[in-house]
């Protein structure tokens, strides 16, 4: 009904993660509230207001942008606020109940009674790898560029006049020349403008005799592969929103291909808890729906919101810890230092009941596997027997009658007799078998021979003192 799809739910996530605030308000009919919510409006969180008395008490929400109205909360209560009061407040006020407000983290020294953003510990970071990264432009510009130095030589001439002469030289190469204008064409057409030298620029050096005139390179900057102040600062800045370096920096082919959550529990756990909080705003929602409705509240006592877990750490972490258990049962089973009880209660942390069921199912299966056991060695237990040399198998020969089967009697003869014995049996032997019970098979010897041994004879049922003695009283 409320159509919370993708789009509406990682606008207010997005919201809430970067303001630490989310308000909803909720649209119902006035003249009938049982109807429920009709609508969620979301409202801006820079304009919202949470009134709470000094014990925390919420009173109202209040919307404005010059700042919550005491006064108006001072007069009269917003349940009782009439038409009147509410239009001479300077802000919007609305009741508790109109009002579902979603916030992150509940410290009361900074934030309170408003939530915390996520990127609010980043900040500093962030601004400083912004600074960073400016003034390494900024060197990158001004010491990549080659200069050259001009040594000049001035000969004997005095300080002032070689000043003189090396900033002559200057204007010949620096100074600009532009066509004025106004005038006519000629000589005295192009003027000659001041152009001041920049930082990048060349070196101008006079020098005295013995020594000639020449032109050096000054090489540009060298260490500019070199990076790692800005790094610093950028992992510093992950560290601050607790993300996964992995996430931002791509360098590993292999990890792209591995879940977020997965590469970082910490990160996992940052995840469910900010699920917690959107958890907690939707069944808000849902249980002012139900009371609106008439519900009671004994009808969703039982109500609960789940998001999708960001991944299965805690499966693989409990998977991991289990098989551990695992191994150490495993090696005390084969020291025959403890007991199968004390194993599963002390090492693999079973209850006293659970542990009792699961005794007594091996044993159960132990008794099944043994009874296959014997089944299969002794094939008779199941009514089937082996031709012997002498013997002739039953349906081989064919178009051969059946033995097992009464040969048919003309009409006018009395009432068949039983069926014929198949061969190797001593006539008057039916060559049927009886099944006994407990799934226990038994064969019925031939008339005038001594039962087979291992033939699947049925056993005396124990006794009482058996069942003690053996611990045969297995009930589940």
């Amino acid at each position: 009904m409320l159509n919370f799809d993708q789009k509406k739910v990682w606008n207010l996530a997005k919201l809430l993660f970067i303001n630490g605030d989310f308000f909803y308000e909720l649209i119902i009919n006035p003249e009938n509230p049982s109807e429920g919510i009709y609508n969620l409006v979301p409202l801006p969180a820079d304009s919202m207001y949470r009134m709470e008395t000094t014990k925390g008490k919420l009173v109202e929400f209040q919307q404005s942008k010059e700042g919550p109205d005491y006064q108006s909360l001072a007069r009269v209560e917003v349940n009782q606020a009439t038409d009147i009061d509410l239009q001479q407040a300077t802000a919007i006020r609305f009741a508790p109940e109109q009002i579902v407000h979603i916030r992150i983290g509940d410290d009361r020294k900074t934030f309170y009674p408003y939530g915390v953003s996520l990127i609010e510990a980043a900040r500093g970071p962030a601004h400083q790898l912004r600074l960073m990264e400016d003034a390494m432009v900024v060197y990158r510009l001004t010491r990549a560029p080659e200069r050259r130095v001009f040594y000049i030589d001035v000969q004997q001439l005095p300080p002032y006049k070689a000043e003189a002469f090396i900033e002559r030289m200057k204007d010949q190469f620096r100074k600009k020349k532009v066509p004025s204008a106004g005038r006519s064409p000629g000589a005295s057409s192009v003027e000659e403008r001041w152009q001041a030298p920049a930082a990048d620029e060349d070196f101008w050096i006079p020098i005295r005799p013995n020594a000639n005139t020449r032109v050096e390179t000054l090489p540009g900057a060298q260490n500019l592969g070199e990076v790692d102040d800005t790094l610093y600062f950028r992992n510093k800045l992950f560290t601050a929103l607790n993300f996964p370096r992995n996430y931002f920096n791509n360098e590993d082919a292999a990890s792209t291909r591995i879940a977020l959550s997965a590469q970082d529990v910490k990160f996992a756990r940052m995840i469910e808890r900010l699920q917690s909080h959107m958890e907690d705003a939707f069944w808000e929602i849902c249980d002012r729906h139900l009371r609106l409705l008439g519900y009671p509240e004994e009808a969703y006592e039982d109500l609960v919101i789940k998001m999708t877990p960001p991944s299965d750490w805690r499966e693989l972490t409990r998977a991991e810890v289990v098989t551990n258990r695992l191994n150490n049962a495993s090696n005390l089973k084969g020291s025959q230092l403890m007991s199968d009880y004390d194993i599963l209660t002390k090492w693999l942390r079973y209850d006293d009941d659970e542990a009792k069921k699961m005794l007594a199912r091996l044993k159960l299966q132990k008794l099944e596997d043994l009874k296959l056991q014997i089944i299969a060695q002794n094939p008779t237990l199941l009514g089937v027997g082996l031709p012997g040399p002498s013997d002739t198998e039953v349906g081989t020969e064919p178009g051969g009658p059946n033995p097992m089967l009464a040969p048919e009697q003309p009409a006018e003869a009395g009432p068949p007799g039983p069926p014929a014995p198949p061969p190797g049996l001593p006539p008057g032997a039916t060559g049927m078998r009886k099944y006994m019970d407990d799934d226990t098979e038994a064969t019925e010897a031939p008339q005038g021979q001594p039962p087979v041994a291992g033939s699947g004879n049925v056993l005396p049922d124990p006794s009482e003192e058996d069942i003690k003695k053996y611990d045969l009283d297995i009930k589940d």
